[in-house]
């Protein structure tokens, strides 16, 4: 994850062409929520307003 001004970016590399996905978040991203379990990531801002997920191997 990457905080840029009021950009929140995760990025992650696709295991079968190698390409880098990038998923992004904008507005207040000063208060994240971010939960780690197994495989999975989620991050939660402005109160659960918005939300990514993403998996990870």
């Amino acid at each position: 994850m990457k905080k840029y001004q009021d950009r929140l970016y995760f990025e992650r590399r696709q295991w079968a062409t190698s390409k880098i996905e990038r998923r992004q978040i904008t507005g207040n991203v000063d208060d994240v929520l971010l939960i780690v379990d197994r495989d999975i990531v989620e991050v939660y801002t402005m109160d659960g307003l918005q939300v990514m997920t993403g998996r990870v191997f």
